[in-house]
């Protein structure tokens, strides 16, 4: 597994061509993990439950992809996991300006359209249509006032 922690969240738009530019502080991630002459492949899958994409190094997606197979086909979940996060997905590559082209399929299953939010967690990206971040982050933020603030038992102890 690799180093690579994304943090962080920015706004971009996609240019006249429909291309993403990565932004800088994920590319001083990628550079500082991998090296300046990493391969510039990632996939772009579907998100397995949220309404939005996120870019993989190849190597964790098909770990991932693995670790789903393993599991079996007879589990709803799993099938449910598997058909949009590894059947909804592609490779994509990273030009020297830093610009990729997620396909057009996958922008449409996701609803993507110009203003992007463009959000770190850990080894991943995710990309989201503006609207539809701005209206999960008002719901997150209203449950998380509705419950008072308190964690769950899984997140007991942890700093």
């Amino acid at each position: 597994m690799t180093s690579l922690r994304q943090r962080g969240l920015t706004r971009v738009k996609q240019d006249d061509k429909k291309r993403l530019a990565l932004p800088s502080r994920y590319r001083a991630s990628f550079a500082a993990a991998l090296g300046e002459d990493w391969d510039r492949q990632l996939v772009c899958a579907l998100h397995y439950k949220l309404d939005c994409l996120v870019l993989w190094l190849p190597d964790e997606h098909d770990a991932f992809a693995s670790d789903l197979e393993d599991r079996g086909a007879f589990d709803e979940h799993v099938e449910i996991t598997q058909f949009r996060a590894v059947d909804h997905c592609a490779d994509i590559s990273i030009d020297r300006q830093w610009r990729m082209l997620i396909p057009q399929d996958l922008r449409e299953c996701a609803d993507i359209g110009e203003e992007i939010v463009m959000l770190g967690r850990g080894s991943q990206i995710q990309i989201w249509d503006a609207a539809i971040y701005d209206e999960y982050f008002a719901n997150t933020r209203r449950l998380a006032k509705e419950m008072g603030a308190q964690p769950s038992e899984a997140l007991r102890g942890v700093r």
